[in-house]
């Protein structure tokens, strides 16, 4: 027995059926294949809020490998200005820049005007890894994320990111992790503003001389 063909219209619905069929699951997959967003797996998706000029960041949680917690003190009696380097191991953009923070740590980290904290989400085996992979004269400190709206998260939403603390612990600057020549603007126009004077010896640039704690 010969069966009719499909009418015209009947198969132009099916073959646009199969198109959709086919795009919806291009699109599963290309969702399926994205990375997560870099550090939140447990806590659900990731805050979309960000730092902004003005924000306090005094008192930043953190945690060691041990599991130890503390907290990252602006340095109110030195007057120290706080670069804080926010980055992910899992960041295509941080791994390009690794190399120029290197460069850019080896300098700045003899400047005593200065406290320079690498700063990420991620584990801190992981974070020091990846630190010490790059050749960073600084090692990194990992952040305790509890919530998802807190500011530990606004810091590390956006990597790479650089921020630059007034003694007080106040964002001044916030910018791209990229563009080492507008912070080193940043920090120059903000010692000058506060009499920050001249770069002088080093100081000890490890999480323990952070001024955690207290």
């Amino acid at each position: 027995m010969r069966i009719p063909p499909f009418p015209r219209w009947d198969r132009a619905a099916i073959a646009a059926l199969i198109l959709l069929m086919a795009g919806q699951s291009i699109a599963l997959v290309h969702k399926e294949r994205q990375p997560p967003p870099f550090l939140i797996t447990s806590l659900g998706a990731a805050s979309t809020s960000f730092v902004t000029t003005g924000m306090s960041l005094d008192g930043l949680q953190t945690v060691e490998r041990e599991g130890a917690t503390d907290v990252i003190r602006a340095s109110r009696e030195t007057g120290h200005a706080t670069v804080l380097m926010a980055f992910s191991e899992t960041c295509a953009h941080a791994q390009e820049v690794s190399a120029r923070w290197a460069e850019w740590m080896s300098v700045r980290a003899s400047d005593s005007r200065l406290r320079l904290v690498p700063v990420s989400g991620d584990a801190p085996e992981d974070a020091a890894r990846f630190a010490s992979a790059a050749g960073w004269a600084v090692p990194p400190t990992s952040l305790r994320i509890t919530d998802l709206q807190s500011r530990e998260v606004q810091v590390i939403n956006r990597t790479p990111w650089v921020f630059l603390l007034d003694a007080r612990g106040q964002v001044v600057y916030e910018g791209h992790g990229a563009e080492l020549e507008r912070l080193d603007q940043a920090i120059e126009a903000h010692l000058t503003e506060t009499g920050g004077g001249t770069p002088g010896g080093a100081i000890a640039q490890s999480p323990a001389n952070f001024e955690l704690g207290g």
